[in-house]
C-alpha cells in the first residue's frame, strides 16, 4: 500500500507527458539530478533568469508553487526553463521528476543548506 500513491503519480506524470520513459540508475538521487539539470540556473535555490522567483520557500509560497505546480513546471517547463519530460535531449523519467520535486521541497523547507 505504501507504494500505491507513488505508482499512481508515476502513471499520472507519464500520462500528462504523453510518454513512458525508462528510469535511470540514479533516479532516486534528487541532489545529483538537481546538480546535473537545474543548478546552472537554480544553484542554492536561486534563479539567475528571474531573481525574484527563487526556489526559496517564501517565493514558492508567494507564487503558489506547491508540490504539484513544481512537478508540472519540471514536466512542461515555464518561460525560459525547458520541460524535462517533453524535451528529447533532456528527458527525465517520472521517477527522476518526483525525485527532483522531493529534493526541491526538502531544500526549500530547510532553507537550501546544500550549496550547488
Amino acid at each position: 500500500q505504501g507504494l500505491q500513491p507513488v505508482a499512481r503519480r508515476d502513471c499520472l506524470v507519464a500520462a500528462v507527458a504523453g510518454l513512458v520513459v525508462p528510469s535511470r540508475a540514479f533516479s532516486a538521487d534528487g541532489e545529483k539530478l538537481f546538480e546535473v539539470n537545474c543548478a546552472v540556473c537554480h544553484a542554492g535555490g536561486g534563479n539567475v533568469v528571474s531573481r525574484d522567483k527563487t526556489l526559496e520557500r517564501t517565493d514558492l509560497d508567494r507564487y503558489g508553487y506547491d508540490r504539484e505546480a513544481i512537478e508540472q513546471i519540471i514536466i512542461r517547463g515555464l518561460n525560459a526553463m525547458p520541460g524535462f519530460a517533453l524535451d528529447e535531449k533532456r528527458r527525465l523519467s517520472p521517477e527522476d521528476i518526483l525525485a527532483l520535486v522531493d529534493y526541491v521541497e526538502e531544500q526549500a523547507d530547510a532553507g537550501w543548506p546544500v550549496s550547488n
